[in-house]
């Protein structure tokens, strides 16, 4: 029986924060380093978030603006304590993004830790942290891009339900779940297709226990960073309008091409078993097949609360987000690397949180919906 201690998840965080802090020196810069880092400096100088044309400063809109913001406040503020923004610190900020998003992750699952002993309730976090190393999480999420700073939001959104749905007071934490899921909404397109999903599935949880007020505040928290995002473009006018649909236009179109993608690579594995084709395909490969078997252990899990077995507020999140996941590959129109910088995370914390909760199951011969607090599992 697999069982991971508490011992080899903390062994597992430090090696990932080996890897996070040693980037700074062996991590080559990225393609889209320049434009995210002109942003942070058009902010701490002119407040804006503007780019460099023929030596003037222009303002841009073909992003949207939760990622830029929150950067420009954390170095506004690094620059405060006296620390340097150079090229030893420029990925700071989202190094600090990865590291929270792998605690809060680890968070996350230990609250949906399933009852099969205590032991057993670090068996998902070590799951997590190893499967995701495997993955193509690793290529991409260390550059200047908005994906690790969203997926942390995303959690901590996931993270205030649970919470919420613990808590004799629920209001404040819903309120912090809409603030958080409304900054992931913010973030990036491809991370803000797995927060709407992720989203609408536990509001409607909350909305079938008549949670209505619990809804409302999510709601209200949402508004406040989608309400800011908007805000920013309609101050543009026209012109900031037209420059972010001018920027989508440059997407490659195709319905499905994050899926076909890594149907691809599954069969280039077996058609042409080189030592190149393994080394590129063999991320993918095990992505896919991750998501083949959370799938499976998903359905298995749906059909046992078909028949009457207890479900908690953890699981609620984990479908939404595994969900939105597969909807991300479904409509995703090209295959960057960043649509599986977010589908590696949602696939894998999706699976290991299904695999600890059968294997706890099946160790301590609980229903394998029996997790969380006691409070929270009787409805």
């Amino acid at each position: 029986m697999l069982q991971l201690s508490r011992t080899a998840v903390l062994v597992l965080l430090l090696g990932w924060g080996v890897v996070l802090v040693t980037s700074i020196w062996w991590l080559a810069p990225g393609n889209d380093d320049a434009f995210y880092l002109f942003q942070v400096v058009s902010f701490l100088e002119h407040g804006s978030f503007a780019y460099p044309f023929f030596g003037e400063w222009h303002d841009v809109y073909t992003n949207l603006p939760a990622f830029p913001a929150a950067q420009g406040l954390f170095f506004a503020l690094w620059e405060g304590l006296g620390l340097p923004f150079n090229v030893y610190s420029h990925r700071a900020f989202v190094i600090a993004c990865v590291a929270a998003l792998l605690l809060a992750a680890v968070l996350l699952l230990r609250r949906s830790a399933p009852s099969g002993g205590p032991a057993m309730s670090w068996t998902a976090p070590g799951l997590l942290l190893i499967a995701l190393g495997a993955t193509p999480f690793p290529i991409d999420v260390l550059y200047q891009r908005p994906e690790a700073f969203g997926l942390l939001s995303l959690t901590v959104g996931m993270l205030c339900y649970v919470a919420g749905s613990e808590s004799a007071r629920p209001r404040s934490w819903h309120l912090g779940a809409g603030l958080a899921l409304g900054a992931a909404l913010m973030s990036h397109p491809n991370v803000g297709i797995v927060a709407a999903s992720t989203a609408v599935i536990l509001a409607a949880e909350l909305m079938w226990r008549r949670r209505f007020a619990d809804v409302g505040a999510a709601a209200l928290g949402a508004m406040v960073p989608v309400g800011l995002g908007a805000a920013y473009f309609l101050a543009a006018g026209a012109s900031g309008l037209e420059q972010l649909l001018d920027h989508t236009e440059t997407r490659e179109p195709g319905f499905a091409a994050g899926a076909r993608m890594l149907v691809g690579y599954v069969v280039q594995v077996f058609v042409s078993p080189s030592v190149a084709t393994l080394f590129r395909a063999a991320p993918f490969a095990f992505l896919t097949a991750l998501l083949a078997a959370t799938v499976i252990l998903a359905g298995v899990r749906m059909a046992q609360i078909a028949a009457g077995q207890k479900f908690v507020a953890a699981e609620n999140a984990i479908y939404g987000l595994l969900a939105g996941t597969i909807l991300l590959l479904l409509l995703s129109g090209d295959s960057r690397i960043q649509v599986y910088t977010v589908a590696s995370f949602g696939i894998v914390l999706a699976g290991a949180a299904l695999a600890g909760n059968a294997l706890a199951a099946k160790a301590g011969g609980a229903e394998p919906g029996a997790v969380g607090r006691p409070q929270e599992a009787a409805r």
